[in-house]
């Protein structure tokens, strides 16, 4: 798994590599530099759709767990550091963000039901994302209708795997989890492992709730379309300005992209090609485009990489707590 990982990230790298050499490492570069300090206003744009994210989770959760949005907020900080900047599925930052929530008191199952009705919230955020995209895309007329036919099929695609990722929910595909984590850490004593009970339950008691579900869809929606205000300036910043309904196109259409590159690490290379054949719709050079995805991963690695320590001292905190316990207890034995 490791290793398929590992090459799936590798190939995305050479990919892109191959995407910036063939434009021109001089144009690509000097549409990076063209931003400047103006990168200091992206990254601060992108706490927008960090806050709705953080509310979406905290709502989903709401009177079950009750605790700050700023702790929600927190966790979908690490999560994305996590999943933009290590070498794992996106899958990885979504365990790292439920450890999370368990470091502030919440059950495993709690905090596990809680990324998946999340996550399950987020994707049907996107594809109405996506439907606002193609709609967009339709305005193009004649140009653009083989492009909308493979869109079409692919958010097709894209709603079943959905909806079989919601049945698959209510008909028990975490209940086989919860058994298959339990065997694991009977025959690998790994007492960690069998800690997820109630998933199952817990994810079919959120579920009980549709209006609370509707609401933190609502907020994942808000996230989407906040990050159309960063593809807006960080064009303007690099000196080819479009018009906000061009930039929602961008977004829209290219989260779609990076949502069906999760397998690869980062959706590196997968992003690149993405923005390099949406730019082309809109007019943006193939260095501009390049530029913008470029500017883009820039700003993840300045906010991934506070984000991916403060969850190591997290985790060190918990190891030294569990360690004075445990020296305690066995001092008290003695």
């Amino acid at each position: 798994m490791k290793i398929s990982i590992g090459l799936s990230m590798l190939a995305g790298l050479f990919v892109t590599l191959g995407l910036i050499g063939s434009v021109g490492f001089g144009a690509v570069s000097e549409a990076i530099v063209t931003v400047q300090w103006g990168l200091l206003g992206v990254i601060l744009l992108h706490l927008v759709p960090l806050l709705f994210s953080g509310l979406a989770w905290q709502r989903v959760l709401h009177g079950v767990w009750e605790k700050p949005a700023s702790v929600f907020v927190q966790a979908r900080w690490i999560r994305e550091g996590v999943s933009d900047l290590l070498p794992v599925m996106q899958i990885g930052g979504h365990l790292v963000g439920a450890r999370f929530l368990t470091l502030h008191g919440a059950k495993a199952g709690t905090a596990g039901a809680s990324v998946v009705l999340d996550v399950t919230m987020r994707l049907m955020a996107q594809l109405v994302f996506t439907f606002i995209g193609i709609a967009l895309l339709l305005s193009y007329g004649s140009q653009a209708t083989a492009t909308v036919l493979w869109w079409m099929g692919g958010v097709l695609f894209g709603g079943l795997c959905l909806l079989g990722f919601i049945l698959a929910q209510r008909w028990g595909l975490f209940k086989l989890l919860e058994k298959f984590l339990h065997f694991v850490s009977r025959k690998w004593h790994l007492p960690s492992l069998g800690n997820i009970q109630n998933l199952h339950d817990t994810i079919q008691a959120l579920y009980c709730d549709p209006f609370r579900l509707l609401i933190s869809g609502g907020y994942h929606l808000l996230s989407l379309l906040a990050g159309t205000v960063e593809i807006w300036v960080l064009l303007f910043l690099i000196g080819q300005p479009i018009d906000p309904w061009e930039a929602l196109l961008l977004e829209s259409l290219g989260q779609a992209v990076r949502t069906a590159g999760f397998a690869v690490p980062g959706a590196l290379g997968i992003q690149e090609g993405g923005f390099l054949l949406l730019g082309n719709l809109v007019g943006l050079s193939p260095a501009t485009a390049l530029g913008l995805s470029l500017v883009k991963r820039l700003r993840d690695v300045v906010l991934g990489l506070p984000a991916l320590m403060v969850w190591q001292l997290l985790e060190g905190k918990h190891l030294r707590v569990r360690f004075g316990q445990r020296k305690a207890s066995t001092s008290i034995s003695l």
